[in-house]
């Protein structure tokens, strides 16, 4: 394949992830209590957080700062594959070779580095995980509360 075509398939891998994320929740049910309003607001706070990162990085240069790249690519991907997992923890292998695949291609196009994308992971992916804890025990919280 081309570099061209490889640069297709890329920049369609983010949109996908954001249209699964928007449809799943009303085909698959969750692995536990999580209702999809709750669900979809942990998603886009996630988001929010995770370009509210790349802002501040842009203006600070906390990545620069040692020689790497925030990798929004990485960053974007992540919120969305950690987010599908935290509705249904089953799809995690296919999340996985989505989102490993989508590294390899980022790597072999030279988007960014090794390094880029770990340190933006290490970042995202413990924020994303901890906003949908929040999110759902929130949300099984007010269940608890409402069925008293």
């Amino acid at each position: 394949m081309t570099y061209q075509q490889l640069d297709a398939i890329a920049d369609g891998v983010n949109p996908a992830l954001a249209i699964l994320a928007f449809v799943l929740p009303f085909l698959v049910r969750p692995s536990r209590q999580y209702g999809r309003f709750a669900f979809l607001l942990s998603t886009g706070v996630s988001m929010a957080a995770m370009y509210a990162i790349a802002w501040v990085d842009r203006a600070v240069g906390l990545w620069s700062a040692f020689r790497l790249d925030y990798s929004g690519h990485t960053g974007f991907a992540a919120v969305l594959v950690f987010s599908l997992f935290a509705w249904n923890r089953r799809l995690g292998t296919v999340l996985v070779i989505v989102l490993a695949g989508y590294i390899a291609l980022m790597l072999y196009q030279e988007y960014h580095t090794i390094a880029d994308i770990l340190t933006t992971a290490l970042v995202i992916v413990p924020l994303t995980l901890a906003i949908h804890l929040l999110g759902s025990t929130t949300e099984r919280q007010r269940h608890l509360t409402t069925a008293r």
